[in-house]
């Protein structure tokens, strides 16, 4: 979603690339290293973060960040589209440090992956704002799942 959406913003070239990849590996990288530092008490702040950051972005089109400065836009860019997988990943990060069957949790989460993927292709008929909502039940539905 990020390369198709960051084209938008930045143009077709090698760069969008870089930059969809970038981002992602700087989000996954900034909350493990956050999750080491600090210990989250409430999963449901971070649940709720993480539906909030996917809410503005089913809300708000990418294509409002047109008329930004250009290291702006990046900033915007990449705040709008790495929120919701750095959010994710303090999820799983604090759902993985406490659990008891680790093995499992993380075959879960690779088969999450998996199945994620194939949601995707809901966008073909939908668009880009329906993959957001899918998202939303989803960790609406684990949040209600998990233990508090």
């Amino acid at each position: 979603k990020s390369i198709v959406q960051l084209t938008l913003l930045f143009g077709w070239t090698w760069i969008v690339n870089a930059l969809a990849f970038a981002g992602i590996l700087v989000a996954v990288l900034a909350a493990s290293l956050l999750t080491l530092r600090f210990r989250f008490a409430r999963q449901r702040v971070l649940f709720s973060l993480l539906i909030l950051s996917l809410l503005f972005q089913f809300l708000f089109s990418p294509d409002h960040f047109l008329p930004v400065h250009f290291f702006s836009r990046l900033l915007v860019a990449g705040i709008y589209f790495y929120a919701p997988i750095f959010f994710a990943n303090l999820v799983f990060a604090r759902l993985f440090y406490h659990s008891k069957t680790a093995q499992l949790d993380l075959g879960s989460n690779i088969l999450g992956l998996v199945f994620g993927a194939l949601i995707e292709y809901v966008v073909i008929m939908t668009g880009f704002s329906a993959l957001a909502l899918v998202a939303i039940g989803f960790y609406g539905a684990a949040f209600a799942l998990i233990d508090q």
